[in-house]
């Protein structure tokens, strides 16, 4: 299925080629990127029908896949803001493969519930900060959702090795050596196949250059006027 999604072409389409695709778990200016991912699951949408075709899925009369009586479909909830016209992109894309996957917008009481349950196939999250540690947020097994606490592995991906680079990661202070950590830890959790990058987060901002006093952070979800000044 990820080899049906060409990522560049999304991003044109929905966002005027403003925002950039995503190929991997850090953007491309997080330090620590590992710039390898950008090699996995290239567009190939015959190569995703080949593939689909070699597991026993076949294309069914409304052109949705079947195997052994079971149509080959997915639940894909997107709760605002979280776009839900990317979610009905990739449902258009995943049709033409013959994979019929249903977008529901949902509330965040439901992606709450959904994720307790594990009863979801796709949802869509993103964390904005400046350091590869936050590939812990979303990947070690400490994180994995529970009963009454709301945690981000939603993948619930349990992997001593993976836990344990993130623990060398904070360890290490030397630049290089970390980022090698980090790079690791990324292709594990890519191929793992678990989690397909869309595209980056961009924070839009629109300020008077007439003014003085303005600071902007690179990982933060706002901007604070209180220091700005007419220049």
């Amino acid at each position: 299925y990820f080899k049906a999604v060409d990522r560049q072409a999304l991003c044109e389409n929905l966002f005027f080629g403003l925002i950039d695709p995503a190929y991997g778990t850090l953007s491309a200016d997080t330090p620590g990127y590992w710039k390898g991912c950008e090699d996995m699951y290239k567009p190939n949408p015959r190569g995703a029908a080949a593939l689909l075709d070699q597991a026993g899925w076949k294309p069914g009369p409304d052109g949705v896949r079947v195997k052994d009586g079971q149509r080959l479909s997915g639940f894909y909830g997107a709760p605002p803001p979280l776009e839900p016209d990317t979610a009905v992109e990739i449902q258009a894309v995943a049709k033409r493969v013959g994979f019929d996957l249903k977008v529901e917008t949902i509330t965040f009481a439901r992606n709450q519930q959904l994720v307790f349950d594990n009863a979801f196939d796709m949802l869509p999250v993103r964390w904005i900060q400046a350091d590869p540690m936050c590939l812990e947020n979303l990947f070690h097994s400490s994180n994995i959702p529970a009963p009454g606490k709301y945690r981000y592995n939603w993948m619930q991906l349990n992997d001593p090795k993976l836990d344990a680079l993130f623990a060398q990661g904070r360890a290490i202070t030397d630049p290089d050596k970390r980022n090698a950590v980090y790079a690791e830890a990324q292709k594990i959790i890519m191929d793992s196949a678990l989690w397909f990058p869309v595209h980056n987060q961009v924070q839009t901002v629109a300020y008077r250059a007439a003014k003085k006093g303005y600071h902007f952070a690179r990982a933060s979800w706002v901007v604070l006027f209180q220091d700005v000044t007419p220049a």
